[in-house]
């Protein structure tokens, strides 16, 4: 039974590796499109993905000396990435940063209720399951 689970939390680690891996990479790239270098990525996001993976394996495959030497960059990454949002969401109350919301996006419960609209094209108006 041990090899059974064994296998099991082998392939779900193996799957969401490669799904943390390919939202990086997206991240990266709307990123770099955002503030204008959009041009360094020219492959495709798979591409992109692949070598990134190939990256980490070959940082694993040398041993655990150099990924404990990596983890502090990844660790500072995580702390910097925290900082950001906090100071970002800190700057958006008090009025001093609008980023690329609008004064009416403050409005907590405007948008938990869905406001379905019939498409203009087709007339069909969409559900939640549509």
């Amino acid at each position: 039974i041990g090899g059974a689970l064994g296998l099991l939390f082998y392939l779900g680690i193996t799957i969401a590796t490669s799904m943390y891996i390919l939202g990086a990479v997206e991240a990266i790239q709307s990123t770099a499109s955002s503030i204008g270098i959009d041009h360094v990525f020219i492959y495709d996001t798979q591409v992109a993905s692949l070598s990134l993976m190939f990256i980490i394996a070959c940082v694993v495959s040398v041993g655990m000396k150099y990924v404990n030497m990596t983890s502090n960059l990844f660790l500072f990454m995580v702390f910097l990435s925290i900082f950001s949002m906090c100071m970002g969401c800190i700057l958006f109350a008090q009025g001093e940063f609008m980023g690329g919301l609008n004064p009416w996006d403050r409005l907590a419960y405007d948008n938990i209720w869905p406001r379905y609209q019939p498409d203009p094209v087709t007339g069909i108006t969409p559900t939640f399951f549509s």
